[in-house]
């Protein structure tokens, strides 16, 4: 069988060395700056996560982050699917989605699929379109090689930075 990797016979470089060069760099976070939530509440919490999205769940979106976004396009063009469901109570305008091992913040806007805020369907296909970005000039490596191989959405918690920021769960 081939190995995804080119295997290196001299002294200086050892299969796990080659490995690790081919992988993405280890990259740290820049800090971020937790902003005021964007809605007023007595919550000292923020806003709730529609249940679809939280994690852990019972009933919830298991949703292939490589999959096409035209499915979910499809999907949300009917008159009525979970998926144009609020993502927030109350509703917020955008929010923000991190992961540990992605550099980048993944920031959800509402498209206007409901007028009153970011959307379930917002807010995967914000995941989904940010995780299919290059991140060397080649274009064959995307953000989702950060995530080691783990491409299905399992839900968002409540992250350590507060505000409306929610941290991403995938396996």
């Amino acid at each position: 069988a081939s190995l995804p990797f080119q295997e290196h016979h001299d002294t200086c470089h050892s299969v796990t060395e080659t490995i690790q060069d081919q992988m993405p760099p280890a990259l740290k976070r820049p800090q971020c700056i937790p902003l005021l939530s964007q809605h007023d509440s007595e919550n000292e919490n923020g806003a709730n996560l529609h249940p679809l999205l939280l994690c852990p769940q019972r009933e919830g979106v298991y949703w292939d982050l490589v999959q096409p976004e035209g499915r979910v396009e499809r999907i949300v063009k009917e008159r009525w699917h979970p998926l144009r469901d609020l993502a927030t109570f109350p509703a917020l305008p955008s929010m923000t989605v991190i992961h540990p091992w992605l550099l980048w913040p993944i920031t959800v806007h509402a498209s206007g699929m409901d007028s009153r805020g970011v959307t379930i369907a917002d807010v995967l296909l914000a995941i989904s379109r940010n995780l299919k970005i290059p991140v060397d000039d080649t274009g064959r490596r995307t953000r989702m090689s950060y995530l080691r191989g783990k491409q299905m959405f399992v839900g968002l918690t409540v992250s350590e930075i507060g505000g409306d920021v929610w941290e991403l769960v995938v396996s």
